[in-house]
């Protein structure tokens, strides 16, 4: 039976339709959802909040909000050229609602009321958009609309979030230890797995929960209870990484390792430690190494160390300049200012290796030391190397913590 051409053309059109459809919301769920990483944001139920703080000066936050009404505008342009039906524009706030809940459910993002409402009023805009154009040319200028979302999606930048700032985790040698999810009260459930180093196979440690740690609390302390982020652990014979399971979607690997032979940063293999005989690396903690850029990082006695080789990039005229960052309540380096004790912020203290660099028999190494600040608490560092007022290059740990 030969099908009509009229009747080919439409079910053509609507099948290309129905694809962009089904594009724009699998790119939507992978942007928002798929490639980001754990963030410390959790929920925002206050409406109309960002305009107010857009209003206020918050530049940044407007084009979150701009680029939340771009982000449903093809689909509600797309679903107008499909139908007639009005009833289909409450796919758009369903699926956005989809979205936020993800992102709470995974710990990819917050879940706000104001994300629902710029979503669907992009979507309705688009909608609108399609009735005053028409259908003759719906599908190309639906898919030139997908397209460029795309493209401004992947160029615009995304925050980094590391780690460090997310999960606080210390485990000692004995099988004690916390853990919790900054700027959330404890007790937050999550069960402890042992990610087997050289099977790659994950087993569920035996563990006991929710121990007082007042020393915790006292130091870390805010706006937050940590008082129960105690745990206890039997200790594996092989080196095992900790890995947090919060709920069956969100497993988050610590980069703690623990075995029968204590605790470390960095799995065995990869702790290669520089041919030194002195205390800060014979009874210090390597915190982060980097082959690739000659470094090492260790912490002894309240203070950082870097180690270099001569592989390191040092500047001729003695200006190499070294970056830490510390994450914290308060100004840590600062006696006198308690800080807001309720927003972690990172504050930078660099310099040039050349002036902070300690003098020693240290053969064909060279060392830079800073202190620890002690007035605040400390959530994570970041160190690395600025050339230019660029990042070289940057890795993120967690200090050791002597309560």
């Amino acid at each position: 039976m030969k099908i009509p051409e009229r009747l080919a053309k439409t079910d053509r059109r609507t099948v290309l339709l129905c694809a962009l459809i089904a594009i724009h919301i699998l790119f939507v769920l992978w942007y928002t959802v798929g490639r980001r990483g754990l963030t410390d944001d959790q929920t925002h139920l206050e409406l109309f909040w960002s305009y107010r703080s857009w209003m206020s000066g918050n530049r940044k936050l407007g084009w979150q909000i701009l680029g939340n009404l771009a982000m449903l505008f093809p689909l509600g342009f797309l679903l107008s050229s499909l139908t007639q039906k009005k009833r289909y524009l409450l796919i758009p706030p369903v699926f956005s609602c989809v979205i936020e809940l993800a992102q709470l459910l995974t710990m990819r993002g917050m879940f706000e009321f104001d994300d629902i409402l710029n979503n669907t009023v992009g979507a309705v805009l688009g909608w609108i958009a399609a009735k005053l154009i028409g259908k003759r040319f719906a599908p190309q200028i639906g898919g030139a609309l997908l397209v460029a979302l795309c493209v401004a999606a992947l160029l615009y930048p995304t925050k980094e979030v590391p780690l460090q700032k997310v999960i606080c985790i210390q485990a000692e040698a004995d099988g004690s230890g916390f853990a919790f999810y900054v700027g959330r009260d404890t007790p937050m459930k999550y069960t402890i797995l042992l990610r087997h180093t050289a099977t790659g196979k994950l087993t569920q440690a035996q563990a006991q929960y929710g121990i007082k740690r007042q020393d915790v609390q006292e130091y870390f302390g805010g706006s937050c209870d940590y008082t129960y982020s105690g745990f206890r652990i039997m200790m594996p014979t092989d080196e095992c990484e900790i890995v947090l399971r919060f709920n069956p979607l969100v497993r988050v690997k610590t980069g703690v390792y623990v075995s029968s032979a204590g605790v470390h940063n960095l799995p065995e293999k990869e702790a290669v430690s520089p041919a030194l005989d002195q205390p800060f690396i014979t009874d210090g903690i390597l915190m982060t190494y980097r082959p690739d850029r000659h470094c090492w990082v260790y912490q002894y006695n309240g203070a950082l160390y870097w180690v270099a080789d001569e592989g390191f990039a040092f500047e001729e005229d003695g200006s190499t300049y070294v970056t830490y960052k510390l994450l914290t309540h308060g100004r840590a380096a600062d006696p006198s200012a308690e800080g807001n004790r309720s927003v972690l912020y990172w504050y930078g203290m660099s310099g040039d290796f050349e002036e902070y660099e300690i003098r020693g028999d240290f053969g064909k190494y060279r060392v830079m030391m800073r202190e620890i600040p002690d007035k605040a608490p400390l959530y994570a560092v970041v160190t690395g190397y600025k050339k230019d007022g660029d990042w070289i290059w940057k890795e993120y740990f967690r200090p050791r913590y002597s309560f």
